[in-house]
């Protein structure tokens, strides 16, 4: 069909090509196509005007729903497991020597506690384990409890359920949250690290989702799992497959340790192992926290590699950090701060953005 304006066009062409026809005819079809085109010319007219008010109505709203959206309350922030951390935060912590003391080694400098304590046990000692946690809990800081649990088969063949079910009913009595994780780091050992395990990757994925269930069972509403594996294993240098150590479901969130061994070579998130862990972990939408980390230097220069790291962690929604503060199983070297490193870690501790239980 044709337009307006195609018509009104048509009909002046026929009238100027029809020389013969009627001066009366020729007169009404030159004002009837004059009628059209100010018919078009109309049209068009009020369709600006449309259009223009449209716009002006259109940001009008917006301006209007922009001062709406100032006077109604922020939504309720929940956290998304026990002890997470509300967005532009952070649990600010260590493990140190052996199980050390906190409040030598950082609090009673820094005159605040760690916000995150991280303790290493076996199953022998369950006793010393829940009350190290609840001394942690009652002084500020959140306890992240790493346990050795044995041979893994037999924990898939509910050899430990019991005794289990009786650290979690502990847990569960205790006055604040509590983060787990059975046997870190397992990569190494069905690497020939001792004692190895039978049963490999796929014997560690059933050791997790059976001490899953266990927790559930519990009722430890307390308890958060985890796992915790090392940053190197998603290196490809590693010749590691990360999805041999990923069950769907189990873990309230997934811990990571990153060392960066080279002074030279930048903050810990810069390193590729990490990239690729937390790109493994998001795409699976499990968020991570750091089990234990170590920054290689002692000046500046390494202090502010840690202050970077901490801020990166926080714009990434990472719930909490714990420094390795230890010469134990160092192969190249103490991790053990000292220097303007060791400074920086207590500042940090006293900062807002640091939480504490």
């Amino acid at each position: 069909m044709p337009t307006p304006a195609e018509l009104a066009a048509s009909i002046t062409a026929i009238t100027k090509d029809n020389a013969a026809a009627d001066a009366g005819v020729t007169a009404s079809l030159a004002a009837a196509a004059q009628s059209l085109t100010d018919a078009l010319t109309t049209i068009e007219r009020l369709s600006d005007r449309h259009a223009a008010a449209s716009t002006a109505v259109t940001d009008r709203l917006d301006s209007v729903a922009t001062e709406v959206g100032k006077l109604l309350p922020a939504p309720a922030w929940t956290p998304q497991f026990p002890g997470d951390v509300k967005p532009g935060t952070i649990r600010w912590g260590c493990s140190i020597e052996g199980n050390g003391d906190p409040v030598a080694r950082h609090e009673s400098i820094a005159g605040t506690p760690i916000g995150l304590r991280r303790t290493f046990w076996d199953m022998g000692k369950v006793d010393r384990l829940v009350a190290t946690a609840k001394a942690d809990i009652l002084a500020g800081r959140l306890p992240w409890v790493s346990v050795k649990i044995g041979l893994w088969l037999s924990v898939t063949d509910g050899a430990i359920d019991a005794a289990l079910l009786a650290l979690f009913t502990k847990l569960a009595a205790l006055p604040g949250p509590v983060w787990f994780t059975a046997h870190h780091e397992p990569e190494d050992d069905i690497e020939g690290t001792p004692p190895e395990q039978v049963g490999g990757a796929a014997a560690w994925r059933s050791a997790q989702a059976r001490i899953r269930r266990v927790l559930d069972q519990s009722g430890a509403n307390n308890v958060a799992f985890a796992s915790i594996l090392m940053a190197w294993t998603f290196d490809p240098k590693s010749n590691r497959k990360p999805a041999d150590w990923w069950v769907p479901g189990i873990w309230d969130f997934a811990g990571i340790d990153v060392y960066q061994d080279s002074e030279a070579a930048g903050a810990p998130y810069t390193m590729t192992g990490w990239k690729n862990a937390k790109a493994f972990y998001d795409a699976r939408g499990c968020r991570i926290a750091i089990g234990e980390w170590g920054n290689r230097g002692t000046n500046a220069v390494a202090a502010a590699e840690m202050s970077a790291f901490r801020d990166y962690c926080i714009d990434n929604g990472i719930p909490g950090m714990s420094y390795f503060d230890s010469s134990l199983n160092a192969a190249t070297g103490t991790w053990r701060l000292t220097g303007e490193p060791l400074a920086r870690f207590r500042e940090l501790m006293k900062v807002p953005t640091s939480i504490r239980s």
